[in-house]
């Protein structure tokens, strides 16, 4: 019995460990505006901003709009919030959820210690075409 005991403790550690995720730091400090290395998306964010753009963008119109996240010292998206703009309301939702899609990220970094980071992201959509700017 101590045996069959044993052999389960050792099987319930082993499966913990295959499946333990990634560290995760507490970042505990303020989002910085000015680090020394900004953050840097890895995902394609033109190609995820430009698919499937909805219909309610209409063809002969221009629309622009400015979004405010925060990438934590781990490289994830805090928070996002629409500051500014011509969206209507679905179309902010629309790409408040694309945002939310990019999750590779490289955290800013001030003298070389990974810190929260306030990103700001302004979208224009002209004529059905998306260009964007992270700053």
């Amino acid at each position: 019995m101590l045996k069959k005991l044993n052999i389960l403790m050792l099987f319930m550690g082993l499966s913990m460990l295959s499946f333990s995720q990634d560290e995760i730091k507490p970042c505990g400090q303020l989002p910085t505006v000015n680090p020394t290395l900004k953050p840097k998306c890895n995902n394609d964010m033109q190609k995820v901003f430009s698919q499937n753009l909805p219909s309610s963008f209409n063809k002969e119109k221009s629309y622009n709009s400015s979004f405010k996240l925060i990438v934590d010292c781990n490289g994830r998206i805090d928070m996002v919030i629409y500051k500014k703009g011509n969206f209507s309301e679905s179309q902010q939702k629309h790409f408040l959820t694309l945002i939310n899609t990019l999750k590779d990220w490289n955290a800013g970094q001030v003298d070389g210690k990974d810190v929260s980071t306030t990103v700001y992201i302004t979208i224009d959509v002209n004529k059905r075409v998306v260009s964007f700017k992270v700053y």
